[in-house]
């Protein structure tokens, strides 16, 4: 199960635990439905960070195609800028992450693979923060105190996950956004760089 299916999972588990003790019906097992799911969405965030990092080697070992780099770059130069793992201007002073001015700038296809890395990391940092509150809070469940004790701020949880939404989803719209200016490159300088491909037979000479 990927990082977002399993999250997206835990997500539904964990808002069929609350309903149930809304309606004075105690049901733990969901709680630990939930945690089980988010735990498996850490496990695949560990495993993303490893591909991230042989990207990088991969990256660095291999010839970059230089008409791609410059259409990238300039793509890169005239978008918005991308939202990134930042506190400056949020809520949440207390989340895990970097200020604007440490972030180096994303101006090439190394340095979306380094963001993309970068922010995963603290992104894995939020979100065992997130699943270590939720753990404490089992009990709560048992006791069908979740929902009294995260309303009124006791518990780490109430906290810890708002702020791991809020970074789960700048990280998603990053990826995306990034992802997209590499496919828009692509198609601006293709052929070039994909020569190996199998020519079709509407290619050859007529």
């Amino acid at each position: 199960m990927g990082v977002l299916a399993a999250y997206y999972q835990g997500n539904n588990y964990l808002e069929e635990g609350i309903l149930a003790e809304l309606d004075g019906k105690a049901n733990p097992e969901m709680f630990r439905a939930a945690l089980s799911s988010y735990e498996s969405s850490a496990r695949q965030m560990v495993v993303l960070q490893q591909k991230y990092d042989r990207l990088l080697e991969v990256d660095q070992k291999g010839k970059k195609v230089d008409l791609f780099e410059k259409a990238l770059g300039n793509i890169l130069r005239q978008s918005k800028p991308f939202e990134r793992m930042s506190l400056k201007g949020v809520r949440y002073a207390n989340a895990a992450g970097v200020g604007e001015q440490e972030q180096r700038p994303v101006l090439d296809s190394r340095s979306i693979i380094t963001a993309q890395r970068d922010d995963l990391i603290i992104l894995r940092k939020k979100f065992q923060e997130a699943i270590d509150a939720l753990r404490q809070a089992i009990p709560l469940a048992e006791n069908r105190q979740f929902v009294p004790v995260m309303l009124s701020g006791r518990n780490a949880f109430a906290d810890k996950m708002p702020q791991f939404t809020d970074m789960i989803s700048a990280f998603d719209r990053f990826n995306i956004r990034s992802c997209m200016a590499t496919i828009d490159a692509t198609m601006q300088v293709y052929p070039t760089g994909f020569e190996w491909l199998p020519k079709s037979p509407k290619d050859g000479p007529p």
